[in-house]
């Protein structure tokens, strides 16, 4: 999916003037798909302040910083272990939306807001500057050899105890490892 901007501002320097100015030269149409996004209203007054929080909660950024306000991809929901991921084309001058897994027919797209590792302060920056808890998959349905891989992290003495694991169960485990880190391995044949 590849989608042009709807508002966007170049730089934080003067964030929520620049926001403004754009908003105001929207059309009608555009400026209730702006308000319409997570964070907005659509009745009711209506200033830069808000505008400001809207661009705060779905601005996405761009090669040489400020952000970009789109129609749809700002409306994507988050997951920790996302099936799509966000990058800004320079070329195109619009937001560019990849598949990084398989995606069925009417499965819905997430893309990881955050590039944390640590699921204790990836939580809290999502709650604090996104204002939610994430209930996704990924931090819902933790089997118990993910639950201690995650334990793992934390223990310097983690090997002692992964090592008393019958064969199959440490290959499980270095397995969930590697996907809590992020890493994809290239083929699922790779022994």
């Amino acid at each position: 999916m590849t989608e042009k901007s709807i508002l966007s501002y170049p730089d934080d320097t003067h964030r929520e003037r620049d926001l403004w100015r754009g908003y105001t030269q929207l059309s009608p149409a555009e400026q209730t798909i702006v308000r319409s996004l997570h964070g907005g209203n659509i009745g009711g007054t209506f200033d830069a302040e808000q505008l400001a929080h809207i661009s705060a909660l779905n601005a996405w950024g761009r090669y040489n910083g400020g952000g970009l306000i789109f129609p749809e991809i700002s409306r994507i929901n988050h997951a920790c272990d996302a099936n799509a991921d966000y990058h800004y084309h320079f070329t195109l001058d619009a937001g560019v939306i990849h598949a990084i897994k398989d995606i069925k027919s009417n499965e819905e797209i997430f893309i990881c807001y955050l590039n944390e590792d640590d699921a204790t302060l990836r939580h809290e920056e999502l709650a604090n500057r996104y204002g939610f808890h994430c209930e996704c998959a990924f931090c819902t349905d933790v089997s118990d050899v993910e639950r201690r891989a995650l334990t793992y992290f934390a223990s310097p003495f983690a090997d002692d105890w992964v090592a008393e694991l019958p064969a199959e169960e440490q290959l499980e485990f270095y397995l969930q490892k590697l996907r809590v880190i992020g890493h994809r391995l290239v083929s699922p044949n790779f022994m």
